[in-house]
């Protein structure tokens, strides 16, 4: 039996005497480093090296489900600066660093707000359409459930009438 801390983990794997695949189990507690603990009938070892322990983020949801994704830094209109904005709403979402990995797609999204229940996302450059929005540690290989967004296209002016007005 395997423990991280004092959590079981499922064994996945036995090669020979010397080697062990366990799955990581879910941390329900704050972030903190834990020994693992092996027992056997033989007895029980422990690592002299610590691991690091967080619970996993979780997407309660993502306000707004639409927005526009940056446009040009330098056109003339304004507008098409304009950078949407995401809140991501869940728990366990301000573990410093370990999940500062939002993405649409596949391209990351700036954080520029972050506290214990909510992150605030600017939407990356991304064509128009629908994209899946989700929290993924690259080196953890963990991720939440994802959330739909549709990236909309950017507004064009064909024309203005009248041309002129009297004020």
């Amino acid at each position: 039996v395997v423990y991280f801390g004092d959590v079981k983990a499922k064994v996945l794997k036995v090669e020979g005497t010397t080697k062990l695949t366990v799955r990581v189990p879910c941390w329900p507690r704050e972030p903190q480093p834990v020994s693992i603990r092996i027992e056997t009938p033989a007895g029980e070892t422990r690592s002299r090296k610590t691991f690091q322990m967080a619970p996993i983020p979780i997407i309660a949801s993502i306000e707004p489900r639409m927005g526009y994704a940056p446009g040009p830094e330098d056109s003339s209109n304004p507008f098409f600066r304009y950078k949407s904005r995401v809140t991501i709403t869940g728990y366990n979402l301000a573990i410093p660093d370990l999940y500062d990995y939002v993405f649409f797609l596949s391209k990351r999204a700036e954080i520029v707000s972050k506290g214990k229940y909510s992150l605030e996302v600017v939407v990356p450059d991304l064509d128009p359409g629908a994209v899946e929005v989700f929290i993924r540690h690259p080196e953890l290989k963990t991720e939440t459930r994802r959330f739909s967004f549709k990236v909309l296209d950017k507004p064009v002016i064909r024309s203005i009438e009248p041309d002129s007005v009297r004020a």
